[in-house]
């Protein structure tokens, strides 16, 4: 019976010799020496030639394209519902890529950076650049960046070396210093970017020596430190330990806020290990002061590298701002400390390049609100008392108290350059001038002094008031003073003249403030009054505390106040709509800062608390409840307090800023 044939073909690899005629087997060298090979299995994409559908199909496929759009969609349509999950599957793998299109790579490159700006969630730009290389490129735009900075406010985290770093920048490509080129990140620009037209020059970057300032990194930390502020930070050093309790570790975490508003944070007990090369990671342990009744601090000036305290005792303290050491104290005054500046250094290369002062006079509208926010960056005073130097190489603190000198000191070296006689009484309040070595004090004889501090030479006495000047405020060349006499008066730096006086308050002045547009006091009337700087009588009197205001602080779009009552109330510029009423304290407020972001307050009842400036709502209490608070200061890294703990007078710096790992997205 004949064998069926088998369904398979066979093998066609191997050639069976034909049988001997007489039966016998084939000999030895003609068989095969390995097992037969088989025939590689054909691809799934690729029809078998001799299959009889090709024929059809290949029909078919060169009439497709000539068919109407209708029965093409027809076809397809009746299609589907014939196909298994496996076809379907394998349909998918070769539609998806064909679907899937890089819009940002396709598009021009202006109008891709176009599209990108109309995103303002840092977080979907952080995912976003994750995407490809393209798009990482894309998101490296300085331009783009510095957008960003101005739409969240971080503009005004700029430091005075920020700002110094970026003139520099703009002042180099203004000389032919930069080559035009972007400043993509990656191997080039065009390995990643496909435009049909060429790459434009975006932001060209300094060479990597001269450490050219980035918007990006900037916003970066600004987002991240501000998100620290809210839920982290750390105790970076406290100044001496409290005796009543384990002394905190330098370093150590703060503990975030839990759900309950108003819970304090407290040290965690665990070291913050530094990073090498992370301005933090040499942390000094907590250093003893001598203490003693006259512990009293009564004034703190801060930039980014110092801390500079005054206290009764007749000494200056000054600490290292990054690591909350203990780097100096400046001893000369034979009586009580009570009011001090602090000039930055800034040295004469960059001070020459940034700008040399110009005197601004009383402030104008403006053509553009970035003119404006420029000008009153230049002239308004550092709410941390600290002013730009006037080309310094190094740091210069100016002092002045009881004793009726006036001292300048070489923060470096210790020494104290001059000394400046002239008050015969007490010397109450003190402000340095941006940008030039003038300083202005006034004092309990009634007059105010402006000192060349970089001779050593008196240059005007501005008298007037007739009694004790209690405040004054600079604002370019210009100076404001209120006295207990109940007036304010305008002065003139250069010429010495008073151009207003400010009447109408029935008590003391005990706080005042000025924008180079208005002028406000506090008194222990219990009003605040809004001058127009140029027309003493264009006066408007805000009503709200029942006791003495004796904490003013004027922002471009803001006016805070605080009272002895403990309330503190914000008012909107320029219209001074009341926009938040606090119960902030039990007792008096002793210290309060703005800025764009915050509200923080410190008050006669021990507490330091962190409001959000928009929501009048508490974020949270910065430190743990003490006796009192003398003082605090904050910058846009880190929070000084100045407060009594268990009798004995605490200086705590927190840090805010993040990691160095996490700035690197």
């Amino acid at each position: 019976m004949p064998q069926p044939r088998l369904a398979h073909p066979q093998p066609t690899s191997i050639a069976h010799p034909p049988p001997q005629a007489d039966g016998a087997l084939p000999p030895s060298h003609s068989l095969p020496l390995a097992p037969p090979t088989p025939a590689p299995s054909p691809r799934p994409t690729s029809p078998e030639p001799s299959s009889p559908l090709l024929g059809a199909s290949a029909s078919f496929l060169s009439t497709f394209p000539h068919l109407p759009a209708r029965q093409q969609r027809a076809f397809l349509t009746s299609l589907v519902p014939l196909l298994s999950s496996d076809h379907l599957r394998h349909l998918s793998t070769l539609i998806t890529p064909l679907l899937q299109r890089d819009f940002l790579r396709d598009l021009p490159i202006e109008l891709a950076l176009h599209v990108l700006r109309f995103v303002d969630d840092p977080r979907t730009l952080a995912r976003a650049s994750q995407v490809s290389r393209t798009w990482r490129a894309l998101l490296s735009d300085e331009h783009m960046w510095r957008e960003m900075c101005r739409r969240h406010g971080f503009d005004s985290h700029l430091s005075t070396a920020d700002v110094l770093r970026i003139r520099h920048q703009e002042f180099l490509r203004q000389q032919g210093g930069f080559t035009s080129m972007c400043s993509f990140s990656g191997p080039s620009g065009s390995d990643y970017i496909h435009s049909p037209r060429p790459m434009p020059a975006l932001t060209p970057p300094l060479p990597p020596q001269a450490h050219p300032f980035s918007y990006r990194r900037h916003f970066v930390l600004s987002f991240l430190t501000d998100a620290n502020w809210r839920r982290g930070g750390r105790l970076l050093i406290t100044h001496p330990p409290s005796p009543s309790s384990p002394p905190p570790m330098a370093g150590a975490d703060l503990a975030p806020l839990g759900a309950v508003p108003g819970i304090p944070l407290l040290p965690q007990p665990h070291l913050f290990h530094g990073q090498p090369g992370h301005p933090h990671a040499h942390v000094h342990p907590a250093q003893q002061a001598p203490q003693t009744t006259e512990n009293v601090v009564t004034s703190l000036a801060m930039d980014d590298d110092y801390i500079v305290v005054g206290l009764a005792n007749c000494r200056v303290h000054v600490y290292n701002a990054r690591s909350g050491a203990l780097f100096r104290t400046l001893v000369g005054h034979e009586s009580g400390v009570w009011c001090l500046g602090l000039a930055s250094a800034t040295p004469k290369d960059d001070f020459i390049v940034g700008g040399a002062y110009r005197a601004p006079g009383l402030a104008v509208e403006r053509d553009s609100q970035e003119a404006w926010n420029e000008e009153q960056r230049r002239n308004m005073a550092d709410p941390c008392g600290a002013s730009r130097g006037w080309g310094n190489a190094g740091p210069v603190v100016v002092s002045g108290g009881c004793d009726r000198d006036v001292r300048v000191w070489d923060v470096e070296s210790g020494e104290c350059k001059h000394v400046l006689a002239g008050h015969s009484s007490t010397i109450r309040c003190l402000k340095l001038l941006h940008d030039r070595p003038i300083a202005v004090t006034g004092s309990r004889d009634g007059t105010l002094r402006v000192w060349d501090v970089e001779r050593g030479e008196s240059m005007h006495i501005l008298a007037g008031h007739q009694h004790s000047v209690r405040c004054l405020e600079v604002w370019g060349n210009l100076v404001v003073s209120g006295s207990y006499d109940c007036t304010a008066r305008l002065w003139n730096v250069d010429t010495g003249e008073c151009l207003q006086i400010y009447r109408g308050h029935f008590h003391q002045i005990y706080a005042i403030a000025f924008d180079g547009v208005r002028v406000v006091t506090g008194s222990l009337d219990s009003t605040v009054r809004v001058w127009q700087a140029r027309n003493a009588d264009s006066v408007q009197m805000l009503t709200g505390h029942t006791s003495l205001v004796g904490q003013l602080q004027l922002t471009s779009t803001h006016l805070a106040t605080g009272g002895s009552d403990g309330r503190v109330m914000l008012y909107s510029l320029p219209s001074l709509t009341p926009l938040h009423r606090l119960l902030a304290h039990d007792n008096s407020v002793t210290c309060l800062q703005i800025d764009h972001r915050f509200l923080v307050s410190g008050g006669n009842d021990g507490r330091v608390k962190l409001y959000d400036l928009k929501t009048g709502t508490l974020v949270r209490e910065l430190t743990e409840p003490c006796e009192a608070i003398w003082r605090v200061s904050f910058g846009r890294e880190r929070c000084v307090v100045l407060c009594k703990r268990d009798g004995r007078t605490v200086m705590e710096v927190l840090n805010f800023r993040p990691e160095e790992e996490e700035l690197n997205w």
